[in-house]
């Protein structure tokens, strides 16, 4: 599954059939937000049934929400989740503060929601960036499914971030499904991970994701902003090859950040998944979860009360330590 949604094709086909046989794909879920909630409903269908082999109304599902999920689209994957998969009990988590929970302990186990930042720009974007340094590099590819996994893949295993501006001549082999090996740039691979501290290189107006940094810790209130002590990283474009060395030199040292300190765990691309595991599998639990019997009584809206439950169930394990958290899809 794509990190920023599922992959559906043109022909019907989902999942890694959508990326092998299908020429364009289109994605329930972007940019954190749901946009076609019945194609997400099939999705989810295909998961549970051909991808885990369970029965979702035997199981309790905690689902993972972008800071910027609405009210209404918690409400509609509420009545999905109940209605149409029949699960016992469901709880909504942002992936920031799961990340959080996996990595380091935080402040209260409550994030700041007038103190965050979104930057519409990711790993996405990078790959179809790239894609078009390829083409203007003589490398025959188009926009199909296909030719973008392959995109994808160089950028995964290739693409790196350079703390110089220095042009660097050499290249880097990379072998194509059909055995052709095809040689790239290694400034055609540094240029697409400087994208990603400088977005007006995709054409994209953007503010760069450290400034992005500073505008959400200029938001926080005063007192809160002078306890900021750590920046965590996670998701899988932070794991590109010298990134964690790069925003040391960005961020850290500036005359209103030098007290912070840059984390960037090696399992940073699994941070939300494995604080969610963590969650779940708590003796806390029972505070977590939100019944199908409360749903009954109550309905969709019911999911709202989610912040509540979710902020006790944190704080009970949580020291005095304010950590920012940047997610990076």
């Amino acid at each position: 599954m794509d990190r920023d949604g599922a992959n559906w094709g043109s022909a019907g086909n989902i999942g890694l059939d959508a990326l092998y046989k299908s020429d364009t794909l289109r994605y329930p879920i972007q940019h954190g937000l749901i946009v076609n909630i019945d194609d997400l409903e099939k999705f989810r269908q295909y998961c549970f049934k051909d991808l885990m082999c369970i029965e979702p109304s035997q199981h309790p599902i905690l689902l993972t929400e972008s800071p910027d999920n609405s009210k209404v689209g918690r409400e509609k994957e509420a009545e999905m989740m109940f209605e149409k998969f029949k699960c016992p009990q469901l709880s909504f988590a942002q992936q920031s503060t799961l990340s959080l929970y996996a990595a380091v302990p935080i402040n209260e186990g409550k994030d700041i929601p007038k103190a965050s930042t979104r930057l519409d720009f990711g790993g996405d974007h990078l790959t179809r960036y790239l894609l078009e340094l390829l083409k203007q590099d003589g490398l025959s590819l188009n926009v199909s499914s296909r030719d973008r996994q392959i995109v994808r893949d160089i950028k995964e295993k290739l693409v790196y971030v350079s703390l110089t501006t220095d042009k660097d001549k050499d290249t880097q082999s990379y072998e194509l499904p059909d055995g052709q090996l095809v040689n790239i740039s290694h400034q055609l691979l540094s240029n697409c991970g400087e994208a990603l501290f400088n977005p007006q290189l995709m054409g994209r107006p953007d503010t760069s994701f450290q400034v992005g940094i500073r505008d959400s810790i200029k938001k926080c209130d005063k007192d809160i902003q002078s306890e900021i002590s750590k920046v965590v990283f996670c998701g899988a474009t932070t794991m590109m090859k010298g990134f964690e060395e790069r925003v040391k030199k960005e961020f850290v040292g500036g005359p209103s950040n030098s007290n912070i300190q840059i984390f960037c765990l090696e399992n940073r691309q699994h941070l939300a998944w494995d604080g969610g595991c963590q969650i779940a599998e708590s003796s806390l639990a029972d505070q977590l979860w939100i019944n199908k019997s409360e749903y009954d009584d109550q309905g969709a809206r019911r999911s709202r009360v989610k912040h509540k439950k979710y902020s006790i169930f944190i704080s009970t394990s949580a020291e005095t330590q304010f950590n920012h958290q940047i997610d990076l899809i």
